[in-house]
């Protein structure tokens, strides 16, 4: 009965008069050849690409055992549905096949085709499979299926195929062909997925070598990993620098517009070559797809800018920029300027070759300090000035500061304390920056150090990869990390050393409102001193353009006046505060802090008794500083006294009182 329904079929069908037209060749000679097995197979063979409504012309490739079992069922097919072909075996049948896909059609096959993108992988025995899943909807619209990835990295390149040749892990068709896909794309391969066991101490991957053995089976060409390429590039563009991975793209793009510096970076699908020389590029061309890129250093010229406006800056420029964060942001005009501009700043901050000199003094200090206190405003800042506690505490090192607050989007890291006193208003908000716990953060440094016109090139040869860190070739965006462990920047990747900076916290900080208004009322009666002092005293000049005014009773003003063109407009006058740490512990009633007094004294007597040969000094409270700016000058006041300009000897009863505290003083001393 199954011969004479082969005859039928094979009258009804036309056997051999559609090849040329076919679209979809099925090979199933490779198949089961007897029994129900046969019958399942084809039965699969049916609905996955004779049902629907899909008219796509069919060639079957049947053995003569197969086709004395093929099903009634197929006589419904018309001849432009479906032509069946019966060969003696399976080479036969695969020559056939060759044939038709070389006219234009899609194989349906288990074997493994060279030409992916037209070969469906079929499992024709036990549970039938195909893959791709969709694939008649792609072949009915004569659109290619999904191919291998283009191979960039050929593996063949840096290693040599296994001998002997290893055996496929596999005949299932539908896992070669995602073995191939995997193969041409450079995947790392697990030996536990391909039915390998890998001893203790041995690689739990499967060798290159081997990789490129199974691919040449498969007649495909396998790429290396990301990791094997990089691997093998040094040796061949020595001493350009090797990044793995498509993380140290923009970062290796960002470095060489700042100092032309060259890098490879391995990505999955090519080596981006920046800046390589010729020679290199030629090796790189040779071993696979290479993407050139040429950068010019066309920021250079803001570091260069920047270092000559900070070798420029004087002592006073300091009191306006003392985190450098103005010199920086001058220059810095998106974030790839302010990543380095960053770098170059803290290198000026940690660098003790960086000193600014002081300000030329002004040269007709009369007119200088008329200026100066011309519609003065008396409205006091501070100028904060934080000294480390007591030798012998363990804060001594890590004195806090403080400093106005910085707005959210400010870009510049305050790691370390400022490079001179700070001025506040008490309109702005402050906040204060201290040591927070025993831990350090790391952070890059370049260093600085030596004559001014060579810091340019120090920091450029600082601002070049660091090929010595395994991280510049073991870490990439598919690297195992812990979650809590931030991924690097490309900044810690370079030459320049990294440096550790104690841990800090910032809180907000509020000065009490009593301490404002005695500061003015000082203000004030230091500047109508002064424009008493001016139109009625002479003045003592002392070398370095400072000079000493006598204000009244013995008590002196010494002034230093300085030409400053930075600081213009209405005259500023400031305050010194000095404080500890263990002074911001000090808070009125609504939590503000209450700093330290404003006023030192100076001594302007010393009573000596001959009997115990005892002294005791008698002074006045006097502001410990001021400092003036403003008019293109700035001005440092600082108070002493002399008993050759006092009017009169103290009184006795204020040298006995004096006597009396000092007394006092001692028994409390020999109490503790």
């Amino acid at each position: 009965m199954a011969r004479t329904i082969g005859n039928e079929l094979k009258r009804w069908m036309g056997e051999g008069t559609t090849q040329k037209t076919a679209r979809l060749v099925v090979d199933a000679a490779r198949g089961p050849q007897e029994g129900p097995r046969v019958h399942a197979m084809l039965k699969a063979i049916r609905e996955h690409f004779l049902s629907g409504d899909a008219a796509i012309p069919t060639v079957l490739i049947l053995t003569e055992a197969q086709f004395e079992l093929l099903p009634f069922s197929f006589h419904e097919l018309t001849r432009d549905r479906l032509t069946v072909e019966r060969v003696q075996d399976a080479q036969t049948a695969r020559a056939l096949a060759d044939e038709l896909a070389e006219q234009g059609a899609f194989v349906v096959a288990p074997y493994p085709r060279r030409d992916v993108a037209r070969w469906i992988a079929i499992r024709l025995d036990g549970q039938i499979a195909i893959d791709p899943p969709d694939c008649l909807s792609l072949v009915e619209q004569g659109s290619a299926l999904p191919g291998l990835p283009e191979v960039t990295r050929p593996l063949a390149k840096i290693e040599e195929e296994e001998s002997p040749p290893a055996k496929l892990p596999t005949t299932d068709a539908i896992a070669l062909r995602a073995l191939m896909s995997k193969l041409a794309a450079g995947q790392e391969l697990q030996k536990k997925d391909y039915g390998e066991a890998s001893s203790w101490g041995e690689s739990a991957v499967v060798s290159p070598a081997r990789r490129l053995s199974w691919a040449r089976q498969l007649g495909i060409e396998a790429a290396a990993t990301v990791k094997e390429w990089a691997a093998a590039l040094p040796r061949r563009i020595a001493p350009v620098p090797i990044l793995e991975g498509e993380v140290w793209v923009e970062g290796a793009r960002r470095l060489a517009s700042l100092s032309g510096t060259p890098a490879a970076v391995v990505t999955g699908k090519a080596v981006l070559a920046i800046n390589v020389p010729e020679s290199a590029r030629a090796e790189l061309a040779a071993l696979g797809k290479v993407e050139v890129e040429e950068i010019p250093p066309t920021r250079r010229s803001k570091l260069e800018q920047m270092l000559r406006d900070a070798i420029a800056m004087t002592e006073d420029d300091l009191l306006d920029d003392p985190f450098l964060e103005a010199l920086a942001a001058r220059h810095a005009t998106d974030d790839v300027d302010r990543e380095c501009l960053e770098l170059a700043r803290r290198a000026l901050l940690f660098s003790a070759a960086f000193r600014p000199p002081p300000s030329p003094s002004a040269d007709d200090w009369r007119g200088a300090l008329a200026a100066l206190l011309d519609g003065t405003d008396v409205e006091a800042r501070l100028r904060l000035r934080i000294s480390p506690d007591a030798p012998g505490t363990y804060e001594r090192s890590y004195p806090p500061f403080v400093a106005p607050e910085a707005p959210p989007e400010h870009p510049w890291k305050r790691c370390r304390r400022p490079l001179a006193d700070v001025i506040v208003r008490r309109d702005q908000k402050l906040v204060i920056v201290q040591r927070s716990s025993d831990e350090h953060e790391r952070i890059t440094i370049p260093v600085l150090t030596g004559a001014s016109e060579t810091w340019c090139t120090q920091l450029l040869e600082q601002f070049a990869w660091n090929a010595d860190q395994p991280s510049i070739h073991g870490w990439s965006a598919s690297t195992p990390r812990d979650d809590a462990d931030p991924a690097p920047t490309w900044t810690e990747r370079l030459k320049a050393r990294a440096g550790n900076v104690a841990t800090s916290e910032t809180s907000s900080l509020e000065i009490s409102t009593s301490h404002w208004e005695e500061s003015d009322r000082q203000i004030a009666f230091v500047l109508a001193s002064l424009r008493s002092a001016m139109a009625r005293e002479t003045a003592l000049p002392l070398p370095g353009g400072k000079v000493m005014i006598h204000l009244a009773n013995g008590v002196f003003a010494h002034i230093h006046l300085r030409a400053h063109a930075a600081t213009q407009g209405q005259t500023t006058a400031s305050l010194v505060q000095v404080a500890e740490r263990s002074c911001f512990a000090n808070k009125d009633s609504r939590g503000a802090w209450l700093p330290p007094a404003l006023c030192v004294r100076i001594t302007t007597h010393v009573a000596v008794s001959d009997y115990g040969r005892s002294e005791t000094e008698i002074g006045v409270l006097v502001p410990r500083g001021v400092h003036l700016a403003g008019h293109g000058l700035r001005a440092d006041l600082v108070f002493c006294a002399s008993p050759l300009f006092h009017a009169s000897a103290p009184s006795s009863a204020l040298v006995a009182a004096a006597a009396a505290e000092r007394a006092a003083a001692r028994r409390r001393a020999d109490d503790d």
